[in-house]
């Protein structure tokens, strides 16, 4: 059984190879759990502050669209995260996946018929 390299010159290296990734790219490229990963770039920003940033934040196919960190090599001024999204965008948001949905189910409940693609989703 072979053992793994250091985690903390592995992400460095990983970085300086492949540019600027977040936590959960490196995490797949090294073999390694995120929350891991995640845990050592927090802890290099924190001991060695030029070492590594953040560059932006960009949201996640992942993670559902949430927002992460964009970890980059060397000396740099973290970018500020996003604001959250406010209760009336959220509110906006839901409405506009499911308000056509809701319509149609109204639509079936007071006894007109639904249009055709919708049908398999009430």
């Amino acid at each position: 059984m072979s053992k793994r390299p250091p985690l903390r010159p592995a992400i460095l290296a990983l970085l300086d190879r492949d540019g600027p990734m977040r936590a959960a790219e490196i995490a797949q490229a090294l073999n390694r759990n995120q929350r891991t990963v995640s845990s050592m770039l927090r802890y290099i920003k924190q001991t060695q502050p030029d070492a590594v940033h953040i560059t932006r934040y960009d949201r996640s196919l992942v993670t559902s669209g949430k927002w992460g960190a964009v970890w980059a090599l060397g000396p740099g001024t973290d970018a500020r995260p996003p604001r959250p999204l406010s209760r009336a965008e959220v509110n906006a948001r839901h409405e506009h996946k499911w308000g056509a949905v809701r319509r149609a189910r109204e639509r079936v409940r007071r006894g007109r018929p639904a249009h055709g693609w919708l049908t398999g989703l009430i």
